[in-house]
C-alpha cells in the first residue's frame, strides 16, 4: 500500500512537484493525501489543486502560539490520515506532537549542521557559502524535531562549489541532489529501512543489497562513514585500479547504493568527483592529495 504523505509548504512547491512526478513515474510508492501551506496564494497551492490533491492554508499569524499552529497543522495530517510529514521549503518552526516524532522529514539546502538554523533558507544559505569561501555544500534530509534544520539525519549529497559560482547558479545544482535525496528518503522510509539509534539513522539494507555484498549480512555492523577505513587487505595504491575496486567493495553499503548517486567520504584525498569514469578518476588520484574523497554518482558498474 502507497504511503499517505502530507507535504508542508510556504512557496513555489518545486518539491512537492518532484514528487508528484516521481509517484506518476512508478518511482516512488507513495501518494500525497493533503498539502498544507503557511501561506495564501503561493505556486505551490496551485500545483496541488492541478493535481487534485486536497490542499489548505494555515497562517501562523493567525495563530497565537506555535503550539496552536501546530496543533492545526497536525490536526489535518491525521484528517487526511497521513502516515509521514514531509516539510519541502516549509519556512515556520513547528512542534511536533508526540504521534507523529519520527515522522516528519526535512530537507536542508545545505550539509547540515554547515549553515542551517533560525535564518538560513533560500538564497540566505547560499550567500553564505560563497561569502566563507567553501569548496563543497550540498543538502541534507533529516528527520525533523523541534528546532530549525536539526534531527538524525538521513541522507546527505555533496556537491562542489566553484570559483565562478553565484547563490543561483549553487542553488540549482543542490537542488538537483534534492530531487533524489528527498524522494529516495522517503522510499526508504515507506519501506521500513530507516532506523534511528542513538540519535543516528541507520539504513537496513535489502535482501538483494545483502546478496550482492555476500559478506555483510545486514545485522554487521555498519560505521559512521568519517571513521571508516578499508580493511588492511585492501590497503594499496589509489593507482592500482583493481585495489581501488576491492577496497569500494569493502565499503559499508550504508553509504553506497547503486541505485542513487550517493556521496561517500573516505580518507586521503580530497576531490570532487560527478559522473566521470573509473580511468578519469584514476588520474586525479595521487599519492600526494590530502583530506577527504567525494564520489559523486559513482558509474553504476563500477563495483558491480
Amino acid at each position: 500500500m502507497a504511503l499517505r504523505l502530507a507535504i508542508l509548504i510556504s512557496g513555489s512547491g518545486t518539491t512537492l512537484q518532484n514528487f508528484l512526478d516521481r509517484i506518476a513515474a512508478g518511482r516512488l510508492p507513495a501518494t500525497v493525501a493533503v498539502v498544507i501551506s503557511s501561506k495564501p496564494g503561493v505556486r505551490g497551492l496551485e500545483r496541488a489543486a492541478a493535481a487534485g490533491i486536497p490542499h489548505l492554508v494555515v497562517e501562523r499569524k493567525q495563530c497565537g502560539s506555535v503550539e496552536e499552529f501546530s496543533a492545526k497543522i497536525f490536526a489535518h495530517c491525521r484528517e487526511a490520515g497521513a502516515e509521514l510529514a514531509c516539510l519541502a521549503g516549509f519556512l515556520q518552526l513547528i512542534k511536533i506532537p508526540d504521534d507523529y516524532a519520527g515522522k516528519v522529514l526535512n530537507i536542508h539546502p545545505a550539509l547540515i549542521p554547515a549553515f542551517s538554523g533560525k535564518g538560513m533558507y533560500g538564497h540566505h544559505v547560499h550567500e553564505a557559502l560563497l561569502k566563507m569561501g567553501v569548496k563543497l555544500t550540498g543538502c541534507t534530509v533529516h528527520f525533523a524535531d523541534n528546532e530549525y534544520d536539526h534531527g538524525p539525519i538521513v541522507l546527505q549529497r555533496a556537491v562542489p562549489v566553484l570559483d565562478d559560482d553565484t547563490p543561483e547558479t549553487v542553488a540549482a545544482r543542490v537542488f538537483e541532489q534534492e530531487c533524489e535525496a528527498y524522494p529516495e528518503a522517503v522510499r526508504l522510509f515507506a519501506l521500513g529501512r530507516l532506523r534511528v539509534e542513538g540519535g543516528r539513522v541507520r539504513i537496513i539494507l535489502s535482501s538483494e543489497e545483502n546478496s550482492r555484498n555476500g559478506q555483510m549480512p545486514e545485522e554487521t555492523p555498519q560505521y559512521p562513514v568519517e571513521h571508516w577505513e578499508p580493511p588492511p587487505e585492501v590497503e594499496a595504491t589509489w593507482r592500482e585500479l583493481d585495489a581501488t575496486s576491492a577496497w569500494l567493495n569493502h565499503l559499508p553499503l550504508e553509504v553506497f547504493d547503486r541505485y542513487r548517486g550517493h556521496w561517500i567520504a573516505a580518507r586521503d584525498c580530497q576531490i570532487a568527483f560527478s559522473g566521470r569514469t573509473c580511468d578519469e578518476l584514476m588520474d586525479q588520484l595521487t599519492e600526494d592529495d590530502l583530506g577527504t574523497v567525494i564520489i559523486q554518482h559513482l558509474p553504476r558498474g563500477y563495483i558491480a
